[in-house]
């Protein structure tokens, strides 16, 4: 439970510190570098790795690095660079949404009074959150 918390908390610190950086840097810049730090903390987890990959792996392990590390990074950027915080984080709430969905859809999990009550929780804050008129995010690529 700990753990969950601070990892929260220090996500949702993350997301601050790139919406504070995100207008003096182009999203093919902050993608690259998030990238290139990464890539360099992994290469030797794989350069050593034993026993060593098929083709079938390494083909899949780059697909995925490549989704998530060019697609779901380039997403991120995107919305924050159009959205605020409090949209962001509102959108970040779907993934519990979605967490239970692939629960119960991949792993045969029961879908509880608490679960259904906590997703309408968050679809009626969306709502409230869209229904109030903010002032538009200054667009900046």
């Amino acid at each position: 439970m700990t753990a969950m918390l601070a990892s929260s908390m220090l996500g949702a610190l993350m997301i601050v510190i790139f919406k504070k950086k995100i207008n003096d840097h182009s999203t093919a810049e902050l993608v690259f570098h998030q990238n290139f730090i990464s890539a360099l903390i992994f290469i030797p987890f794989i350069l050593f790795n034993r026993p060593v990959p098929t083709l079938a792996q390494a083909g899949m392990g780059s697909a995925y690095g490549f989704m998530v590390g060019i697609g779901a990074w380039f997403l991120l950027y995107y919305a924050l660079r159009h959205l605020s915080i409090a949209e962001y984080g509102l959108f970040s709430y779907n993934e519990v949404i979605f967490g239970v969905l692939y629960g119960i859809l991949f792993f045969n999990e029961a879908l509880t009074v608490s679960m259904v009550l906590g997703g309408a929780c968050i679809i009626a804050a969306g709502y409230l959150l869209q229904k109030q008129k903010a002032p538009p995010v200054p667009v900046t690529d």
